[in-house]
């Protein structure tokens, strides 16, 4: 517990940083000051989910799932309350599911997918790459929630804490590389703000932090933790990089307005649709090696 903690408040810690370093003088109504605010109230949720312990981390990331799904069905119409309550509660429950039956948590997810396809549209016709990210939703709450069952060996919640560090270091260093020398467009089409520059400082720099929280939380090797911190950094990309794929076809910039300076829900958690199925993938060829065996 006391090793979680730590690293949240190295995680407060480093965003006060280089919101000091950014934001001089201060403007209470600029955009960067909003996102460092709600970077704030964010870790503070976090900090007492990993107080409360396993019960409660889980909850949250259930609600991460419901609000996330809720953000996605709200680009579809006509969406009636009904089929906006049905998405909200079926996301998270064909997930929680999973740890009972596998196949009854895809019957689940497969009966929201269809009941969205043959009730609603899309703006502009990308019903594709809605249920894609729905899909990505669904597999990240499952990953997320397995993480937390290695709590059995006392370091579940510490799994999750290492992903939510590593990847939001990522997105914080993006945008703070980015800022100061970004240059050169990393895909103009897609996302207009990101810079190679940004995508490139945010890699090294969390995976090199990532070295040390991994081997801090989880004891894996400086070896290990460094590519596996660069692995999560670089899907933790291509995350972002699918839900601004979405926006831009859906004719939106934001996903939503819950966290000031940041957008949406899934705007903050876009980087953990495809990294934490990667994490999840490697815990289990770390812990149970025999079911990756050939």
């Amino acid at each position: 517990m006391v090793d979680q903690v730590f690293i949240n408040g190295c995680l407060l810690v480093l965003s006060a940083v280089m919101g000091g370093l950014l934001v001089s003088p201060i403007n209470k109504q600029g955009n960067f000051y909003l996102r460092v605010r709600s970077w704030w109230w964010m870790l503070g949720v976090l900090a007492l989910v990993t107080f409360a312990g396993q019960r409660y981390f889980q909850l949250l990331i259930w609600l991460l799932g419901a609000y996330g799904a809720l953000e996605i069905l709200s680009q579809h119409h006509p969406l009636s309350k009904w089929n906006a309550a049905i998405g909200v509660v079926l996301l998270p429950a064909s997930a929680a599911l999973w740890s009972v039956s596998p196949l009854v948590s895809l019957l689940v997810l497969s009966s929201l997918l269809f009941t969205l396809a043959v009730t609603t549209s899309l703006r502009h016709g990308n019903k594709k790459l809605s249920m894609t990210l729905l899909l990505c939703l669904f597999a990240s709450i499952v990953a997320m929630s397995q993480l937390l069952a290695f709590d059995a060996q006392g370091d579940g919640i510490s799994w999750v804490l290492y992903l939510f560090f590593v990847t939001q270091i990522n997105d914080v260093s993006q945008y703070f590389w980015g800022k100061s020398c970004g240059k050169s467009k990393l895909l103009q089409n897609v996302s207009p703000n990101k810079t190679r520059e940004g995508a490139l400082g945010g890699v090294l720099t969390s995976s090199l932090l990532g070295v040390f929280v991994g081997g801090y939380l989880l004891d894996l090797e400086p070896m290990v933790a460094l590519s596996v911190s660069m692995l999560l950094a670089i899907t933790g990309i291509c995350g972002d990089l699918l839900v601004s794929l979405y926006k831009r076809r859906v004719g939106v910039k934001d996903m939503g307005a819950l966290i000031p300076g940041h957008g949406g829900l899934l705007d903050r958690i876009d980087s953990l649709l495809i990294s934490a199925p990667v994490l999840w993938m490697f815990s289990y060829q770390l812990m149970e090696p025999a079911l990756f065996a050939f």
